[in-house]
This record gives C-alpha cells, structure tokens and sequence, in this order.
C-alpha cells in the first residue's frame, strides 16, 4: 500500500513495526537467508525434475504433504508443487494416448500395407 502509513503493530520501544524498525534489518536480513536455506523448495523442486510416472507424482506429493506438515515447506510451496503435478499427471496421460494411438496407426497401416 504505497503512501500509506503501515498498519501492524509496533515492536515495543519503538514507533515502527517489526518489518520497518531500522535497527532490526541486519537480523530480518538474517533471517530470511536462514529461511531460504532451511527451506524445502529446492529439495521438493529437485526430486520433481527426474518424474516420469503417476506414481512417482503420488510420492512426490506425498513428501510433500509430510514437509508441509513439519514444516519444512511452506504453503505456497506445496499449493504450487501440487498444481504442476496436476500438470504433469496430465501431460503423462497426453503422451501416453499418443503413444498408444501411434502404434495402433502403425499396427493398422500393417495391416492394410
């Protein structure tokens, strides 16, 4: 909300919030690296390059469930792992019925060559 005045509470002793108290930016920065690195993202983004089959989408979101609820991926993490696995379940069924349909052209010209 550019222009307006920030809204949440003050740290006590202080006339700004927790985001916006001067002396508290070298820690918030700290912070956020800490975070970034105890992260799940890169860990659950790994594991998702190399899968290739309903099932191993199903673990995937399995782990994924499971660091949610440790906490070690956060929401918007996992709400976006499990819309590209939406994703990637479809793209597996598309290639397969492509497949399948190319060997049945192939099986057919066979058949009638």
């Amino acid at each position: 909300m550019a222009g307006r005045r920030c809204q949440a509470p003050v740290v006590k002793g202080s006339d700004f919030c927790f985001a916006h108290e001067p002396s508290l930016a070298q820690k918030r920065a700290e912070w956020r690296r800490a975070g970034g690195k105890k992260s799940g993202k890169q860990a659950v983004l790994a594991e998702a390059a190399a899968i290739r089959t309903p099932a191993e989408v199903k673990d995937l979101l399995g782990r994924t469930v499971e660091g949610l609820q440790r906490g070690d991926i956060d929401a918007r993490t996992a709400n976006a792992v499990g819309y590209l696995c939406n994703l990637l379940l479809k793209a597996i069924k598309e290639t397969d019925l492509a497949e399948r349909l190319e060997k049945l052209e192939r099986a057919v010209r066979r058949e009638g060559g």
